[in-house]
């Protein structure tokens, strides 16, 4: 698979950029920050982005949504067909589409620029928040970000922006946590659910509610499925009603063992950990809408999809004792489960086979 090929190069550059002679240390309430190689993490950077930002035709809405909608606002042509559709985007993305067709009129612009800013923010977070850098770039392919973007250009923005937006949630800055928010909205409407993430975030809650409420949740939306259906299918989303459900329902079970085994470590003295673990509570919960209706998996994608931040963060300081190792693989597995079934099986994103503007 080309894409692994991609991660292991990438990663093979991020591990050189934190063990190469002569990089940054810097301790930090006990804890040594490594600041990575800026050579060798670029040339990380670019191995992702490169393919990304050359790709052709990969990913349903290339020329479902993205391609046309650019092409119809360089040449100006707006009717009644593609006002409509040029409006279902948001205000943000049609502005970027203006900004770029003032410079050239070919949509693969639009794939450059859009896999620039997704990977600049991801990247950034990466060097400042991850503590294991090269399996957070590894995780971009195995947790599936990577490939999600290819498709999902506009939420995959928001959710770069709001993985790059938490450490303001740790450090209590609520006006540049709202401003990244906000940003974040006007790529993609569902952005606006990180909005009471700032107070969401560093919530305490005792280990048995963690354990509970999901499943609570899950159980009351289950029960008031009719009803939750009747409001969706007065939205944009009511052609999504009943689509996608089997491979929902594999990533429900992927999302909540993670979960599961996140809250089984909980290290409830580190406010970090506690951040990715409400994260994950969310993303578990809205499992119990996206398990009827295949519109409201984005509501999952959106909490996440920031595992490349998380899961390197819970496999270090998560309390699993004797039975770290074991979760560890466990772990690892169901994630590979979950990538063969989306890409290999049901083919999720539509990335298979990769094509690229060079023609061979």
């Amino acid at each position: 698979m080309i894409y692994w090929i991609f991660a292991f190069i990438a990663t093979g550059f991020a591990y050189l950029s934190v063990h190469v002679k002569g990089r940054k240390l810097k301790i930090i309430e006990g804890q040594t920050i490594v600041y990575p190689d800026k050579i060798s993490f670029g040339l990380s950077f670019l191995v992702y982005f490169i393919p990304a930002a050359i790709r052709y035709g990969i990913g349903q809405d290339y020329f479902y949504t993205y391609a046309p909608t650019f092409r119809w606002i360089a040449n100006k042509v707006i009717n009644s067909e593609t006002h409509s559709l040029i409006r279902y985007n948001e205000w943000g993305f049609t502005a970027l589409n203006k900004i770029i067709a003032c410079f050239t009129s070919d949509y693969q612009w639009i794939f450059v620029i859009t896999a620039l800013i997704s990977l600049i923010l991801v990247y950034q977070s990466i060097k400042k928040d991850s503590v294991n850098i090269p399996f957070s770039v590894l995780m971009l392919v195995l947790g599936s970000y990577y490939l999600a973007s290819y498709n999902f250009v506009r939420q995959c923005i928001a959710i770069a922006i709001f993985a790059y937006s938490l450490r303001y949630v740790e450090e209590r800055k609520p006006m540049q946590y709202f401003i990244c928010a906000a940003l974040a909205t006007t790529m993609h409407t569902i952005s606006i659910i990180y909005f009471p993430f700032y107070f969401l975030g560093n919530i305490k809650l005792k280990k048995k509610i963690y354990y509970i409420l999901p499943i609570a949740v899950i159980g009351i939306l289950a029960i008031c499925q009719p009803f939750v259906i009747r409001i969706i299918s007065l939205t944009r989303f009511s052609r999504n009603i009943r689509l996608g459900q089997h491979y929902n329902l594999f990533l429900s079970a992927v999302v909540l063992i993670v979960y599961y085994a996140t809250i089984v470590g909980f290290n409830e003295k580190d406010k970090r950990y506690r951040i990715y673990a409400n994260d994950l509570l969310i993303a578990t919960c809205c499992i119990g809408i996206s398990s009827f209706t295949g519109a409201t998996d984005r509501l999952i994608y959106a909490y996440y999809y920031i595992n490349f931040l998380s899961i390197p963060y819970v496999f270090k300081y998560a309390k699993w004792g004797k039975n770290a190792k074991l979760i560890k693989l466990a772990i690892i597995i169901v994630l590979i489960g979950l990538w063969i079934f989306e890409h290999i099986y049901y083919d999720q994103f539509s990335v298979l086979p990769y094509e690229s503007i060079i023609k061979w």
